[in-house]
């Protein structure tokens, strides 16, 4: 079997939304960026890691930073659903889906952090996963709701 040039232009397309930053959270001159793997303060340098913050945290992180850490597991799943393709098992409407479910938990994570007093979030995987479930899964998204 070969492998179809859209199905592995999905799986790329979907596993390079964990290149981008997800979510760039500002206060008083101090920048946090939320990413698919750890959180990165770029003025110093400093890296945690998911399993060093749930090692902080000692797996109860704060109420504001538990849809980051679902949007994590959502994406996996997404990667995983869209890596199905090549296989030819992928369920296009799971992967749209999942997509989008992505965008509102980073959403959520940037509501929630402007909500503050000083802080400004800019969801930049909002709009990265739901322009990709648009373009991409757009048709088969539309065949869940007819």
């Amino acid at each position: 079997m070969t492998l179809s040039a859209s199905a592995r232009g999905r799986f790329v397309a979907v596993a390079s939304l964990a290149l981008l930053p997800w979510t760039i959270v500002y206060t008083r001159g101090f920048v946090t960026v939320f990413t698919a793997v750890a959180l990165v303060d770029p003025l110093t340098g400093h890296v945690t890691t998911v399993g060093e913050y749930l090692s902080y945290t000692v797996g109860r992180p704060p109420e504001l930073m538990v849809p980051w850490l679902v949007g994590i597991v959502v994406f996996a799943l997404a990667a995983v659903s869209a890596a199905l393709a090549f296989v030819d098992r992928e369920d296009e409407r799971v992967t749209g889906f999942l997509l989008v479910l992505l965008g509102v938990t980073q959403l959520s994570v940037a509501v929630g952090f402007s909500g503050r007093p000083t802080y400004v979030a800019v969801p930049v995987a909002t709009v990265a996963a739901w322009a990709l479930a648009w373009v991409v899964y757009r048709p088969a998204l539309a065949r869940m709701v007819r």
